[in-house]
This record gives structure tokens, C-alpha cells and sequence, in this order.
């Protein structure tokens, strides 16, 4: 994939994710308990999927765009 699509790709999962995590917090404040864990678990696998079917292909592709959180802990 090239750079810049990668880069933009990236911006857009970031996105998505920061909606997904607010609408875990909707249904959490508006759902019964049982609705919520439902919810909560097929959002945790539709984040997960995207993380890694889409965002760490394109980060083990283009590194130099792994976000500086992601980088702690590794040695070298």
C-alpha cells in the first residue's frame, strides 16, 4: 500500500475506533446490562478484526507509522 493511503487509512481506523468506544459508552448509559455485555462483545471483535486484519498489516509494512504509544516496551 502506498504511504500516503496507508497513513490515511490509519487516521480513518483511529477514527472508527474513537466511535466504536463511544458507542460502547451509549449503550453502557442507555441499555439494560445484558444488551450491554452483548454490545460490548461484538464491538471488542469488530476493533479487534480491524486492528488485525487492517491496522498492524500497514504498520508491519510502513513502521515508521507506529504511533509512539505502541512503541514502549520494545527493545532495540
Amino acid at each position: 500500500m502506498k504511504h500516503d493511503v496507508a497513513k490515511q487509512v490509519l487516521a480513518i481506523a483511529q477514527r472508527v475506533t474513537t466511535e466504536m468506544d463511544a458507542s460502547i459508552s451509549l449503550v453502557q448509559n442507555e441499555c439494560s446490562d445484558e444488551e450491554f455485555a452483548e454490545y460490548r462483545k461484538a464491538a471488542g471483535r469488530v476493533m479487534g478484526y480491524l486492528f488485525a486484519d487492517i491496522v498492524r498489516p500497514i504498520l508491519q509494512e510502513h513502521p515508521d507509522l507506529v504511533p509512539e504509544e505502541m512503541k514502549h516496551g520494545k527493545k532495540g
